[in-house]
């Protein structure tokens, strides 16, 4: 009975953790959308961050690197354009993904 509940145990830590996606980590990239959140996106240059939209990186033919919305406190202190690294602990897996930022560090205006 102990192995059964052992292994129901483990095999519920495999399924919830796969609901959440990444753990814990950084994000470098440029913010290309803002509202209450700040959309980043890798892979791309400032020029690009400065023309595309969510639509364009949702387009299948469109090649970037990972996109991601992050909750932030204050989305008026940051600007299109800006190259950030953004700490998170937990992102939703969807795309683009979903975060809590933890810190937001400007890297170049």
């Amino acid at each position: 009975m102990k192995f059964i509940i052992s292994l129901f145990s483990i095999f519920l830590i495999f399924i919830l953790g796969g609901c959440m996606g990444i753990i814990g980590d950084q994000q470098e990239g440029y913010i290309v959308e803002i509202n209450e959140r700040i959309l980043v996106v890798s892979g791309i240059s400032q020029e690009e961050a400065v023309e595309m939209t969510e639509e364009d990186i949702l387009h299948p033919e469109t090649s970037v690197g990972s996109a991601t919305w992050f909750s932030v406190t204050d989305s008026d202190q940051y600007e299109v354009g800006q190259l950030v690294r953004v700490s998170f602990r937990a992102m939703n897996e969807s795309y683009p993904g979903q975060a809590t930022a933890t810190s937001v560090k400007v890297l170049e205006e």
